[in-house]
């Protein structure tokens, strides 16, 4: 299934979750024979988790932890027929402490000091992100085949630049938009499905909140 964000999408496969915070703007597009599970947890209910449920987007592959995911949200479903709050309380501490187990930046920044840029993963990174800005691959896919996780990702690029991964991509399409409109006569619908954008309103929307100018006419007041 393909999950649309504002600005980027990711693609779940099979063992795949994904926490999405209330009020986060998304769409969902399953494949063909597409099935799984989704659980609607409602703001109030979540606000009593203890341990808290994470405030960001989560996503993990539920691997070993898949037959006790599943009890737990069918039991949260069997109650929410016939609420009782103690029982409710009960299982959604039981759902944040199985997603807790799921998030190890999490366990890894309870007790850690700030960590020092890791200077050579950020710019593997950044030369591996600059070949792949058409692949759609995920920051995720990109910290795997560079042997780390997203959250480490994420910090070192903080630290030796001040932008999360994501962002540092983000800032790698724009600037190589910005030579594709200057230099070649490709047009911007072109450049981007070349970059990775999900359409060109997107492309479009994105460029202008970065330059203040629809590409069209930054092409023209370039030359």
């Amino acid at each position: 299934m393909q999950v649309d964000f504002p600005r980027r999408h990711q693609i779940m496969r099979a063992g795949d979750l994904r926490l999405i915070p209330a009020g986060t703007a998304f769409a969902a597009l399953p494949g063909p024979n597409a099935c799984g599970h989704v659980a609607l947890i409602s703001v109030a209910l979540a606000a009593h988790a203890s341990p808290p449920l994470p405030d960001r987007g989560l996503s993990a592959h539920i691997g070993q932890h898949g037959p006790r995911f599943l009890a737990t949200l069918n039991d949260l479903a069997v109650e929410a027929r016939s609420p009782e709050s103690a029982t409710i309380a009960c299982l959604m501490n039981l759902l944040a402490l199985r997603l807790g187990q799921l998030d190890p930046e999490r366990r890894r920044t309870q007790a850690q000091s700030p960590p020092q840029p890791d200077r050579p993963l950020v710019e593997r990174f950044i030369a591996l992100a600059s070949q792949s800005l058409g692949c759609c691959d995920l920051v995720a896919d990109m910290a795997q085949k560079l042997g780390t996780t997203t959250a480490i990702l994420d910090r070192s690029c903080i630290a030796a630049r001040g932008q999360r991964a994501i962002q540092l991509v983000y800032q790698l399409r724009l600037e190589r938009a910005v030579d594709l409109l200057r230099n070649t006569e490709q047009p911007p619908a072109r450049i981007a499905t070349e970059l990775g954008y999900t359409s060109h309103a997107h492309f479009t929307r994105a460029f202008v909140a970065a330059t203040g100018r629809v590409p069209e006419i930054f092409r023209a007041q370039s030359r």
